[in-house]
């Protein structure tokens, strides 16, 4: 067991997590055997939690079968603008109405609960809101956290929660507190599962799936992924993250047409469908999802796009900003890329009455080239960019040295645009897969054609309740001239 941070006490300063607001109709609570799901790559501890709190009601769902079931790993967004040149992996987008998908097919009860008159809290607020979609706000009922977190333990469930990984005691997230401050409004929180709770010790018991990603440990079979907090010190974590909890239990299975829904939901979000990624936004032209994402990095991959994106940054040493976004276009390939494979290797199991091989075969054809366009050490650095010898980051290693040098911005650029052009078959040959493979679903589940011309649309990516994943941001400061 890992030491709390700060001292135990019985008593508690802030409102929401007061020891005294807990039932005393239970003491003790803890729910035995949860398996432990580690989350593997940084962005995907949402989904672990998830898959703890699953498996601990008995519905056999892992990492992977998550990415499948929920659209995930076959989801992903492009935004090209200015000095905004960003791929997102599906994991980071709009997680809340992944959430909301899953347990419409699956008939699992979910109640949202979050606190919007926190920090972080206001931005979970405003994403379920543009969202439409339900959710309780403890600053309007009735209701406390620790109410919420004792009742669903006593019901034998555990509780997946966002916190502030600033908090959290294993040393596994020194580099958290040595780099970055606790959670802003639009930082990015951590999800861990509340498997039992103490109320005479004052403690909660914790599965943490992040623990050896960050410092890349790798998988922490020394068991630190097992703890316990103070409620002072859990509750500390718990309210920078906007008391963000997402409470399941049973329904009554999945609907009866699932295979129909999540097959059409997975052509929907591999072609690409605006209106299905960003309902009411879908002509911003500069936001590119699913099949496009890939297209649409390839094409902005020229002299013009790079040098009007590191024109924009004026505080910031300009090779740094080339450097810094070659890193970020691997890294979230590269979490894009096991999610994705990994979603590939669980749909059969998902679906297991339909004949995917035309599918799988057509979806495979992507894996090739994620693999050179992806690098372990991208997502394993956290806020340190790893120099590696990979094609895109040294592609943009080359450009930003080449810069430095000769202080010709344009020059730089077309020098390497050999290089740049061949990551961009990569990804034009990445489109190509995830439209075959989408075809094929759909004819191997008898889906009706009703595709529409394809128009961009923009996305709600916030670093609050919206993403909620484990990751170390990379700031830059940025100004326009």
């Amino acid at each position: 067991m890992a030491t709390p941070i700060g001292s135990d006490i019985s008593a508690m300063d802030s409102e929401k997590g007061n020891s005294s607001q807990v039932s005393q109709e239970n003491t003790f609570g803890y729910i035995e055997d949860v398996p432990y799901v580690w989350q593997e790559v940084n962005g995907y501890c949402m989904s672990a939690a998830l898959s703890m709190v699953l498996q601990g009601m008995g519905l056999d769902l892992d990492l992977y079968d998550l990415a499948a079931a929920m659209g995930t790993g076959f989801s992903a967004l492009y935004l090209g603008i200015d000095e905004t040149r960003m791929f997102y992996p599906g994991i980071l987008i709009r997680q809340p109405e992944y959430f909301d998908f899953f347990s419409e097919i699956y008939e699992v009860d979910l109640a949202v609960y979050l606190d919007s008159s926190t920090d972080f809290g206001r931005g979970a607020d405003y994403a379920y809101e543009r969202a439409n979609l339900d959710y309780i706000d403890f600053s309007n009922s009735t209701m406390d956290p620790f109410e919420v977190l004792r009742e669903s333990i006593d019901a034998g469930i555990p509780l997946a929660v966002s916190v502030d990984p600033y908090y959290l005691p294993p040393d596994d997230y020194d580099v958290i507190r040595q780099y970055l401050a606790p959670l802003t409004e639009n930082g990015i929180g951590h999800a861990i599962t509340i498997v039992g709770y103490n109320h005479t010790s004052h403690e909660v018991y914790i599965q943490d799936p992040g623990v050896g990603v960050l410092d890349n440990r790798g998988y922490p079979d020394d068991g630190r992924w097992n703890y316990t907090m103070s409620y002072f010190d859990f509750n500390r974590a718990w309210e920078s993250s906007g008391y963000y909890t997402l409470r399941l239990t049973p329904g009554s299975g999945p609907v009866e047409d699932f295979e129909e829904k999540l097959g059409d939901f997975i052509c929907n979000r591999l072609r690409g469908d605006r209106t299905m990624y960003f309902t009411g936004y879908e002509n911003f032209y500069f936001i590119s999802a699913g099949k496009d994402a890939y297209s649409g990095m390839a094409l902005d991959l020229t002299v013009d796009c790079i040098a009007d994106y590191a024109r924009y940054f004026t505080e910031v040493n300009k090779p740094d900003a080339i450097l810094r976004m070659g890193h970020m276009f691997e890294t979230f390939l590269t979490t894009q890329y096991y999610s994705y494979k990994g979603a590939l290797e669980s749909l059969p199991n998902i679906l297991p009455e339909v004949n995917l091989q035309d599918f799988l075969d057509a979806a495979n054809d992507a894996l090739p080239h994620f693999e050179v366009l992806s690098h372990n050490a991208s997502i394993n650095s956290g806020v340190q960019v790893e120099f590696r010898d990979s094609l895109i980051f040294s592609t943009f290693e080359d450009i930003a040295l080449e810069f430095d040098s000769s202080g010709n911005l344009e020059g730089s650029i077309a020098l390497y645009q050999e290089e740049l052009d061949e990551i961009g078959e990569h990804l034009f040959a990445i489109a190509d897969s995830w439209d075959d493979a989408a075809n094929a679903l759909e004819e191997a589940l008898n889906l009706p054609d009703d595709t529409t011309p394809l128009e961009t649309s923009f996305p709600v990516i916030v670093g609050g309740s919206g993403i909620l994943v484990l990751a170390v941001a990379i700031f830059l400061v940025k100004r326009r001239k």
